[in-house]
């Protein structure tokens, strides 16, 4: 890449070959997976705080029905608006394309689907258990 800038300044006047430069970009695009787009410190990131109103939001309720801490539910609410800052803050920064975006949106509804589902199994045989003693 410092050749590329020398060549950009008017420093060096010989060519790039292309190999090096499709070489350098197939390093580059290594890089850029799914699980290497940058995470930024949640202080950096405008992210909303929870409130009262967050109790209509259909998993705060969910997270209630199955009688979820306080202290859980407002770390999973915060989790949440961690996310979507974050997923905002790729879209503006144009680190990952609309398409990206709904796939992670699915991603993190299935993570939540499927974390649900395995508490809500827990309080049931925490639930069942004490009926029987």
């Amino acid at each position: 890449m410092n050749r590329v800038g020398q060549h950009l300044i008017g420093e060096d006047d010989a060519g790039i070959p292309v190999q090096h430069l499709i070489l350098k970009a197939h390093e580059i695009g290594k890089t850029l997976t799914d699980e290497a787009l940058p995470i930024d410190n949640p202080e950096t990131l405008d992210v909303k705080e929870c409130s009262d109103d967050d109790e209509t939001r259909v998993f705060v309720r969910q997270m209630r029905a199955i009688r979820i801490t306080d202290g859980m539910v407002r770390g999973a609410t915060s989790g949440f608006y961690r996310a979507y800052a974050q997923q905002s803050h790729w879209a503006r920064e144009s680190l990952i394309l609309e398409d990206e975006l709904s796939n992670y949106d699915e991603k993190l509804r299935d993570a939540w689907r499927r974390k649900f589902d395995e508490v809500s199994q827990w309080m049931m045989r925490k639930t069942k258990k004490k009926r029987f003693r």
